[in-house]
């Protein structure tokens, strides 16, 4: 044998009836036809090398194993649930019939992965799934939306290619952003509402602080769908007029207080805000017959594990009735102002029990140190859906602090 993919082999059976061994024809000739893998992937820590090391084998299709065989094996990943990418030596030689992989590592965590076997001449083989866990100081990145406001809205999906964040201490300083996120992939926002998040990645970071996210988006393959159907593009009628940020365009999150990232590591939200990312033109003009959006970019970025929450729930007081779809806008300013002066740091819609929730809010204490937003607080505005007859209600004074859910009860609209 010259080419390590036939050999003779000499076929041996028992004889019950016997106790005799009876050997077949030696002359018989066998080839090998696969691959298989003889040690498996295990689950292993994220970025840690795979052990015990993965090895695959050259079979017949009896499934013995040729030990003179030295065909180069190639493997990569087959199934993909984290996006990850295969490090280490993936080519091969196989000895005495087995190529053995000593240094295979996955950087990124997921569920299922499979490797696929691959060699010329062979068929190949998939391993059994196994998953890759994340570190216990990885830093999570999470995605979520402040609700949408507008009742007949059905999706906003949003084509996310990467996320990125500055680790050094002044934001002018060029060179310092790393890659967060990857995700590649379309995301309804709607779908993440309430506090609900899409974890993009989760990655070890040196100790420090972020303070800086950039969010590339892809235009071209982001829509929003409509509750009667129809679906608004950059080239629909109505559609998106996505400006000057059409195409790829980088978006600057903005950050209330620096992200953390402790050895332990930390948990980066990404709050994009599609109420007032999303302007219905009549805004703009209120003569407007146009149904489709303008596009300005709102999002912010926060540290997850500062911040706070503020649920709550809408009812006509006339009835007592939960009101789904109201709007509502999270406010910053002086109560003794007139309310255009207040600023808007998130907007919500109640759902269909009348219940909303405003998630990874910045704590009211932090905009204490400001001279300017010392006598500012937190005022929740609820508007009630088209057509109702309803009148509009504020909640004044809502004190806001991290780890804690602020519930500030049932807001009657007159």
């Amino acid at each position: 044998m010259l080419n390590g993919t036939s050999h003779t082999v000499i076929r041996c059976v028992v004889v019950a009836a016997l106790s005799q061994l009876a050997c077949g024809d030696p002359t018989v000739e066998t080839t090998a036809t696969n691959l298989a893998f003889s040690v498996q992937p295990t689950t292993t820590t994220m970025g840690d090398m795979v052990t015990p090391h993965v090895a695959v084998s050259v079979r017949d299709a009896a499934g013995i194993t040729f030990t003179d065989a030295s065909a180069s094996v190639t493997l990569a990943i087959g199934t993909n649930p984290g996006g990850g990418t295969l490090s280490g030596t993936m080519t091969v030689p196989a000895i005495e019939g087995t190529a053995t992989f000593t240094d295979l590592a996955i950087d990124a965590a997921g569920v299922g992965y499979t490797l696929e076997a691959s060699a010329t001449g062979l068929n190949g083989a998939t391993s059994n799934p196994f998953d890759i866990d994340v570190p216990a100081n990885a830093t999570r990145v999470l995605l979520t939306d402040d609700p949408f406001p507008y009742d007949r809205i059905a999706r906003v999906d949003i084509y996310f290619v990467s996320v990125s964040g500055s680790l050094a201490p002044d934001t002018s300083s060029g060179g310092t952003f790393v890659t967060l996120a990857t995700p590649n992939r379309s995301i309804d926002l709607l779908a993440l509402q309430g506090g609900v998040t899409d974890q993009l990645n989760s990655l070890v970071l040196p100790e420090g602080i972020i303070t800086a996210i950039r969010v590339v988006i892809d235009t071209d393959s982001s829509s929003i769908t409509l509750k009667d159907g129809r679906v608004l593009t950059s080239t629909s009628s109505p559609g998106i007029a996505w400006q000057s940020s059409a195409g790829r365009p980088v978006l600057n999150a903005l950050i209330h207080e620096h992200i953390s990232v402790p050895d332990s590591g930390g948990v980066v939200a990404i709050i994009y805000d599609v109420g007032n990312a999303f302007i219905p033109p009549q805004v703009i003009d209120p003569t407007s017959t146009d149904s489709g959006f303008i596009f300005s970019p709102v999002l912010r970025a926060a540290d997850a594990t500062r911040t706070g929450s503020i649920t709550g729930a809408v009812e006509d007081s006339s009835t007592s009735q939960p009101i789904a779809d109201a709007s509502l806008r999270l406010y910053l300013g002086n109560p003794t102002w007139p309310e255009n002066t207040w600023m808007t740091l998130a907007t919500a819609r109640t759902d269909q029990n009348g219940a909303f929730h405003f998630a990874f809010v910045t704590p009211s204490d932090h905009w204490k140190q400001f001279p300017s937003r010392a006598d500012d607080v937190y005022v929740v505005a609820v508007d009630p859906p088209m057509g109702t007859g309803l009148g509009r209600s504020l909640v004044v004074d809502v004190r806001v602090v991290a780890a804690t859910i602020t519930d500030v009860g049932t807001i009657a609209l007159p």
